[in-house]
């Protein structure tokens, strides 16, 4: 089984009077001596994140920054890590679960959809209960980091007579257990990054399109009144 990739991301500060014209990052395993140079382009501005390519070797490194500003002087920082049995941050999970509050004699319908890259994953108007159980036990389909995601939900029918109450929402989190918008125990760092009223019109339509980030899971969810 070949090793999973691993990557790399640090942030360069400096101050410095004079234009930085080239910035390069080198990196060594310590065991077998082998050494890279990546070239950091375009510079990057101070306090600027900068992601090393994926790195398949376990072992220690030594990392050795080099500045080099428009008189031609350069400047180094020596730094290092180390590389273990590391996860592919590009495979990422998406939870979802189109479900209701409670169950009440008004049955609105609601379209709920998701796309990944334009292409339809998920596409139901069956709701079902239970929206707060821990995410590990929601659908889940498997995105990489840079795939669209597209969800959107349209009310197609307002049971409770113009009065649709509730919301679509996407979370992100770091984790795959645990639960979002509710009381502990939460999945790992979730953060709330888009919520919109479903309704309460029928027809009323909403769409949040978002790209899949490493090392970030997203679960989304409906939690309205029918």
């Amino acid at each position: 089984m070949a090793a999973a990739k691993c990557n790399i991301t640090f942030n360069i500060d400096y101050i410095s009077s004079k234009a930085i014209q080239s910035a390069t990052a080198t990196y060594k395993h310590i065991i077998s001596g082998a050494t890279n140079v990546f070239s950091i382009v375009p510079v990057p501005l101070s306090g600027q994140s900068v992601h090393l390519p994926e790195i398949s070797t376990p072992g220690d490194y030594e990392l050795v920054i080099t500045l080099t500003s428009e008189d031609g002087r350069d400047t180094t920082k020596k730094s290092s890590f180390k590389i273990g049995n590391c996860k592919d941050s590009r495979d990422r999970t998406i939870f979802w679960n189109h479900a209701t509050l409670l169950d009440d004699t008004w049955k609105s319908k609601i379209n709920f959809l998701i796309k990944k890259n334009e292409a339809i994953v998920v596409d139901t108007t069956t709701a079902g209960s239970g929206y707060i159980d821990p995410i590990e036990q929601w659908e889940s389909f498997t995105a990489r980091a840079g795939d669209k995601i597209e969800f959107s939900t349209n009310l197609i029918l307002s049971g409770s007579k113009g009065s649709t109450i509730g919301n679509m929402f996407t979370y992100s989190t770091t984790g795959t257990t645990g639960m979002v918008n509710v009381e502990s125990p939460t999945a790992f760092n979730p953060l709330l990054i888009n919520s919109q009223q479903i309704g309460p019109d029928e027809g009323t339509k909403r769409t949040f399109t978002f790209t899949v980030e490493p090392d970030l899971n997203y679960v989304l969810g409906t939690n309205y009144f029918q």
